[in-house]
């Protein structure tokens, strides 16, 4: 598996996501649709949202932001000229998770738990493939995931949901 590449991208969005019910003036958002920068291959963007994004780029007139780039395909903000909650955790809605090399990378740069994206049941050169679904416990939105490689279910707590947060 070869290593991320450090690469400054166009800021500019191809693919997203149609979430609704996002109307703010506040930002960061910490829910948003999620989104493929268009360079002009599409990245996926699996730590911000298109809504930051955009908002980041009105502010600064910015034309390129800072990404690591996993299997050509993957991008991981690392943009320091982004404020705080600008960059969010990791997303893979819409798309296969990375390889787990990969993936493991992408959340100790990001200071995420990798239990949360895998069953551990995968090699290094296996996909995490994990089904889910989400929905709302008490103030909680809870992830309930299942892997189709070995079976196994479990739940975790992820965030707050966004609507009661």
């Amino acid at each position: 598996m070869e290593k991320p590449q450090k690469r400054i991208i166009p800021t500019r969005i191809g693919m997203h996501s149609l979430v609704g019910g996002i109307c703010t003036k506040e930002f960061p958002v910490s829910y948003g649709n999620y989104f493929s920068f268009c360079d002009p291959v599409e990245f996926r963007a699996v730590n911000m949202w298109a809504e930051n994004l955009r908002h980041w780029v009105e502010e600064t007139g910015s034309t390129g932001i800072e990404v690591l780039v996993y299997e050509g395909f993957y991008a991981l903000v690392i943009d320091e000229r982004l404020p705080p909650g600008y960059i969010t955790k990791l997303c893979f809605s819409g798309c296969y998770q990375p390889h787990l090399v990969s993936l493991r990378d992408m959340c100790e740069r990001s200071g995420e738990d990798l239990s949360g994206y895998i069953c551990g049941c995968e090699g290094d050169d296996d996909s995490p493939y994990l089904t889910g679904r989400g929905e709302q416990e008490g103030d909680d939105w809870v992830d309930y995931k299942r892997c189709q490689i070995c079976g196994r279910q479990w739940e975790i707590k992820r965030y707050p949901h966004p609507r009661t947060s």
